[in-house]
């Protein structure tokens, strides 16, 4: 296809930073970013027409290493806000939202733990903490979460668990075991499935 969109009035005033944001051939979407909108524009692999606009994300997420990922029928998205977004990708609707809330209010320009997507796998995504720009002391508790994909439930959250760095990568899972790095300590963890029963 070979396809002309009449981008938003506001994209041709200029000051405006626009990136690829993600893509996948199996769900059939492409979406690009509006740092300064905070918005996504979802359009099709298939006919290249433009489909939808997500309304705007908080006004921390202005930040260009907001993550998105594209599975699931969905569009996941996080960043500094430390709100996980999930949105149809059919229709651009936010179908629900997750805060990564800090109890000890520690952070310095939040509420919230800065967001990052580890890896999502098994209908669930795993979340940790990002930082672009270390503060010492660390803020305390960190967290490391794992939520519903479905329905942004929480299943799991430890708190203080393998903080991650927008630098230094993030973990990875293989045959039921996820290995990270802890920026707390500077170790790397590896944490499979425990004993499925106890014997007395």
């Amino acid at each position: 296809y070979r396809k002309t969109w009449a981008a938003p009035a506001e994209w041709a005033l200029g000051n405006e930073t626009v990136i690829w944001a993600g893509t996948s051939i199996e769900e059939g979407f492409f979406v690009v970013w509006s740092k300064e909108t905070r918005q996504y524009y979802g359009f099709s692999t298939e006919t290249g027409d433009y489909l939808w606009t997500t309304d705007p994300q908080y006004y921390l997420d202005f930040h260009v290493a907001t993550e998105t990922a594209l599975v699931y029928g969905n569009l996941y998205s996080c960043g500094v806000s430390g709100i996980v977004y999930c949105y149809d990708l059919e229709t651009g609707d936010r179908t629900w939202f997750y805060e990564a809330i800090d109890p000890y209010q520690e952070y310095l320009w939040n509420n919230n733990w800065w967001a990052q997507i580890i890896f999502i796998t098994d209908g669930k995504l795993y979340i940790g903490h990002s930082e672009h720009s270390v503060i010492d002391p660390k803020p305390r508790g960190a967290p490391f979460q794992c939520l519903d994909a479905t329905t942004g439930e929480l299943i799991w959250r430890v708190d203080g668990m393998f903080r991650q760095t927008h630098w230094g990568g993030t973990g990875v899972i293989g045959d039921s075991i996820f290995a990270t790095q802890d920026t707390y300590d500077q170790c790397v963890y590896a944490v499979g499935k425990g004993p499925s029963e106890i014997t007395a």
